[in-house]
């Protein structure tokens, strides 16, 4: 009788710990998919910024020739066959996406940029011929010579789509705790984690304003904010807007 009951006392204390186990090897299991997604979706939009940038060079910086690469490049996110039915019906989800899920920015040229090298009358256009024979000082608002306003940095934030079962509403849930920018927090209210991306070429033709140019004070801003959170106090002034700055998720 004695070892009857210990083996049914064995039996239930299997049974308890199983019951605790069982549920904490499921979420490190769908935790662990979900951060492959994610990383997969990083290196997508890694090169899908850098064929967006190339597109800009090639053409004056345009908010269309852009946008058209960025969406091209992350095609293989939401079309894993390449039948043309199935690419065609993703491309139409990859456009709404980058309507509502997508902020791009150009961080160089700044808009200081453009005062300072402007060529035609409402100073939109930066030459892009014969730099070599160009003057190499500063521009007084910019802190830029002619040839490093040629460099394009364009900088991406893509809310990718947590598709991972309860790991994707703890994630949004917690990220939305700790994100500090309100774009940030509407990515993840929707069930996306916001990925970053940058990514530099030169110019291959003068580049022109558009909306997406920021101000000098928004990228010194912006790298004040990334020093701050990797490595203390920023470096100060001196930094140079077309510097890669920090990519993945952020």
């Amino acid at each position: 009788m004695k070892d009857m009951g210990a083996g049914r006392g064995s039996r239930g204390a299997a049974l308890v710990e199983t019951l605790i186990v069982t549920p904490v090897l499921l979420l490190i299991t769908l935790g662990a998919v979900q951060w492959a997604l994610i990383y997969e979706a990083r290196n997508t939009l890694n090169h899908a910024a850098f064929m967006a940038a190339r597109a800009g060079a090639t053409d004056h910086g345009s908010q269309t020739a852009i946008r058209l690469a960025l969406g091209q490049g992350l095609l293989p996110l939401y079309a894993p066959d390449a039948s043309a039915g199935s690419l065609a019906a993703r491309a139409v989800e990859v456009g709404r996406d980058l309507a509502l899920f997508t902020r791009i920015r150009i961080l160089n040229p700044t808009r200081e940029a453009f005062e300072d090298f402007g060529v035609d009358p409402d100073r939109s256009e930066i030459p892009n011929d014969r730099l070599y024979l160009a003057p190499t000082e500063p521009g007084p608002r910019s802190g830029l010579s002619v040839q490093d306003a040629n460099l394009l940095k364009l900088e991406v934030l893509y809310g990718y789509p947590l598709k991972v079962p309860f790991v994707n509403k703890v994630v949004a849930t917690v990220g939305a705790w700790v994100a500090p920018d309100p774009t940030h927090r509407a990515y993840l209210a929707a069930g996306r984690i916001p990925v970053l991306a940058t990514a530099v070429v030169r110019m291959q033709t003068p580049m022109r304003r558009n909306g997406w140019v920021v101000s000098r004070a928004e990228v010194e801003a912006r790298l004040d904010r990334a020093l701050r959170n990797r490595r203390g106090p920023a470096s100060g002034p001196g930094h140079r807007p077309w510097d890669s700055g920090p990519t993945g998720g952020g």
